[in-house]
């Protein structure tokens, strides 16, 4: 992935409920979920037209040793507005 293409690098742990702001969480406390999945993500980024693709072999640089995988999607506007979206789906999703 190079630095001029119009994806983002969404990891499971910016929506992990478990985790701090410091720990890797991305979105409020109220918008996480326990122990978030990357097909989690990817279905959601699917229902937000944002174009997804899995990497499941990649890992979050500061839990190197989890293979939680990644996903990468299309960007469309602010980052932090993405992930609030891709939370509340998620849990719309979970039920």
């Amino acid at each position: 992935m190079s630095k001029r293409d119009d994806r983002l690098v969404i990891w499971p742990v910016y929506f992990d409920a478990d985790r701090t702001r410091t720990g890797g969480r991305a979105v409020s406390k109220s918008d996480a979920v326990h122990k978030p999945t990357v097909n989690e993500v990817h279905v959601a980024a699917m229902e937000l037209n944002l174009e997804p693709t899995v990497e499941r072999e990649k890992r979050y640089p500061s839990l190197w040793w989890d293979d939680m995988g990644r996903v990468l999607v299309r960007r469309r506007g602010p980052k932090t507005a993405l992930l609030r979206d891709l939370a509340r789906t998620i849990r719309r999703i979970r039920g």
